[in-house]
């Protein structure tokens, strides 16, 4: 979620969060898996199981939440958050992306 932060990582992390956007909307719409789904999450909760771990949460950030908390929070709250935030970096990427781009446009006009 900081990855805009430095300018060169900024086209890597918009590019990382259009896949993460990819996932949750193609993958989990058009296969019929629901809204925010991700395979990388998918296939942690396969492994998790092969390792004998039950009861696991919704998503990963409800894990994630749970692990940093230690409580069980609601689902709702938690994909409430992950979404907001999500959506803050995504927006700040693009306004940042755009504005470097449009520096470099600048810069190369300059004789």
């Amino acid at each position: 979620m900081i990855g805009w932060i430095s300018p060169h990582t900024r086209p890597w992390h918009l590019g990382l969060v259009a896949f993460t956007l990819g996932s949750w909307l193609i993958l989990g719409l058009g296969f019929g898996y629901g809204l925010g789904y991700c395979f990388l999450t998918d296939w942690h909760w396969d492994i998790m199981r092969a390792r004998g771990r039950t009861n696991l949460p919704g998503s990963y950030t409800e894990l994630l939440a749970e692990f940093l908390t230690g409580k069980d929070l609601p689902l709702p709250l938690v994909s409430s958050w992950t979404a907001g935030v999500f959506a803050g970096a995504v927006g700040i990427s693009i306004l940042l992306n755009l504005w470097d781009l449009f520096k470099k446009i600048r810069s190369n006009r300059r004789p």
